[in-house]
């Protein structure tokens, strides 16, 4: 998948991050729209590990509120491929690469086309709680003492942890 000429993270989630982004008219998506699309994911660890520290879509929702101001109605949304990850967020969905690439080469998992392993929720949501990037999901996680609780239910879950 390819966004305004740049490649996009293979992270399935990252369409529902930039959908999200998009709909506010923001042209870049930060930390708050990756850990919106993993609350708002599909069942599975990830989704689960924020349900069970108190994260659900609408808690997370208002705690951005009350941090960076209810958004604004965008005058034109913007379509997916008129998003891009921004400057944190690029470094969270980097850092979830790392894990994929480290649980790809464990199990003997292939390669997608261009070479990387595919990052599923839970090292997108490892990457978030492990992350030391100031960004607005760092601060909700923080906020809602959330992040002990995440890493213990994913290993909990899947067996995985930040050092996979």
């Amino acid at each position: 998948m390819r966004h305004r000429g740049k490649d996009a993270c293979a992270w399935p989630g990252w369409v529902r991050a930039a959908g999200l982004a998009g709909a506010q008219g923001r042209e870049r998506a930060g930390t708050e729209h990756l850990l919106l699309a993993l609350a708002d994911g599909p069942a599975g660890p990830a989704r689960e590990a924020l349900t069970s520290a108190g994260l659900v879509l609408g808690v997370v929702r208002r705690a951005l509120a009350a941090i960076a101001g209810p958004d604004s109605a965008p005058s034109k949304p913007l379509p997916l491929d008129g998003v891009v990850p921004g400057d944190r967020a690029r470094v969270i969905l980097g850092r979830a690469v790392v894990l994929a690439e480290g649980r790809r080469v464990g199990i003997g998992q292939p390669s997608t086309a261009a070479g990387a392993a595919t990052p599923d929720d839970v090292d997108v949501l490892l990457a978030l709680v492990t992350s030391a990037e100031p960004g607005l999901a760092r601060l909700v996680l923080e906020q809602h003492e959330a992040v002990d609780a995440i890493e213990r239910s994913l290993l909990d879950q899947t067996g995985r942890h930040s050092a996979t």
